[in-house]
């Protein structure tokens, strides 16, 4: 009669740590979870340019309270968060820019299908300049990749050979795609000119120097759309 109750504690004692060993393995299982989608989101930003998509489904997931700041596994990626959301918001501003022509001055309107737009930058002698679907006539160019870091972010050289008595033209740039055909059907190019020096060396890039008869171009930015 005294040993059904001990072996009855027993089995009680037994069943309650199995279930918090399945506790601790299901949490266990689910951190495992959590870093592989971080890990995939990570990579789908950087390496496919799905910048956007990653962003809407981490807003997301903070508007549902699925994600809590000061939580861990927001702290943890706090960097990637905030990083993501303002590439997010550079490109919307890129993709608004491109396709509203508020605060541009209209030079060519769509003559031949090509249209040019340019605004003069504030404090500064400097225009911007915008075109569509611009050819150069009696030129030649010349492209190719001086190193592919990932699908979406490229070392590209240009140049263009122009007719005499104009001197050629050329530029080194990296350039970042972002695919944003979810969300506005186009697929978004920015980059920047990158020399000699230390943006260069972080990537073991070595510049082609200027051939003779050629300018070399600085692009502080360039932007293009393709629908």
């Amino acid at each position: 009669m005294e040993s059904q109750p001990l072996k009855k504690t027993t089995v009680v004692e037994h069943n309650c740590i199995t279930s918090e060993s399945n506790e601790d393995k299901e949490e266990e299982k689910t951190r495992e979870c959590d870093k592989w989608e971080w890990k995939e989101w990570k990579r789908l930003a950087k390496e496919e340019g799905l910048v956007m998509q990653v962003n809407e489904l981490i807003e997301e997931k903070l508007s549902k309270g699925e994600l809590v700041p000061n939580d861990p596994q927001y702290e943890e990626n706090k960097e990637f968060i905030d990083e993501l959301a303002a590439q997010a918001k550079n490109i919307q501003k890129i993709y608004q820019e491109l396709t509203s022509h508020q605060g541009w001055t209209t030079q060519v309107d769509n003559h031949k299908g090509i249209s040019v737009y340019y605004r003069k930058e504030e404090n500064t002698e400097i225009h911007t300049f915008k075109t569509k679907d611009i050819s150069i006539p009696a030129a030649s160019i010349e492209t190719k990749y001086l190193k592919e870091i990932t699908d979406v972010n490229k070392v590209c050289y240009c140049k263009i050979n122009l007719c005499w008595p104009l001197t050629n033209r050329d530029c080194v740039a990296q350039v970042f795609a972002f695919d944003c055909l979810d969300c506005s059907g186009a697929i978004i190019l920015t980059g920047a000119s990158i020399y000699s020096g230390s943006c260069a060396d972080q990537i073991d890039l070595e510049v082609p120097q200027i051939s003779q008869n050629t300018a070399r171009l600085g692009l502080k930015k360039k932007i293009d759309i393709y629908f």
